[in-house]
């Protein structure tokens, strides 16, 4: 399961259930889509957040994003030759080769004159997506437990620091799918396979 601890505190994607059996692609989806903080101790709180700017993790995690664009490259353009359609593998590993360009942060022979920013959507203050999501799994995993409803949203309330209303709308707009035996058996399914990730 990809997590870094650090000292008490630790870190992990929002889509943790997805991504296990390679650090790699949790540090990348937390570099794109920041992450859920859990603060351990007296008082535990997962709060989500992004990764600082600058700072130590994002340079790890961004190599990690790099490193993934890269090997998908690689793999498009050496299975070019016997795919169905060759133009199009190789295509797309020049696509992939472009976005890990934009994402590396040294300067080299392939350094793009464009620079990639990211900034928050819009002005007004939204809900968390990937709070969200992880609120509507921690509840599909507690309600696994026969606990009750109410003690259920209890939980997650404690847990994340949040309102009954946020825990109420996570459910309604994620839960449902992620209860659903169709999302189980994708999670199955790709947690399965995750060993072949690795290079």
């Amino acid at each position: 399961m990809a997590r870094r601890r650090k000292d008490t505190r630790e870190w992990i994607t929002a889509d943790d259930a997805i991504f296990t059996g390679d650090d790699r692609y949790s540090l990348a989806a937390a570099f794109l889509d920041g992450f859920v903080d859990r603060t351990i101790g007296d008082s535990p709180k997962h709060q989500f957040k992004f990764l600082r700017p600058d700072g130590p993790e994002e340079a790890q995690a961004r190599e990690a994003l790099v490193q993934i664009l890269r090997g998908l490259a690689k793999t498009f353009f050496d299975n070019a030759a016997g795919a169905p359609n060759p133009r199009s593998c190789a295509q797309l590993s020049l696509v992939f080769q472009k976005l890990a360009n934009l994402f590396d942060g040294r300067e080299g022979p392939h350094t793009p004159q464009r620079e990639l920013v990211f900034k928050t959507r819009g002005s007004r203050r939204r809900p968390h997506r990937q709070r969200d999501q992880s609120i509507a799994w921690f509840m599909v995993r507690e309600g696994a437990k026969d606990g009750g409803w109410d003690s259920t949203v209890e939980a997650a309330r404690d847990r994340y620091g949040v309102s009954r209303a946020t825990v109420a709308r996570a459910w309604k707009k994620y839960g449902k799918v992620m209860a659903s035996p169709e999302y189980a058996a994708m999670v199955s399914r790709v947690a399965s396979r995750a060993p072949r990730l690795r290079d």
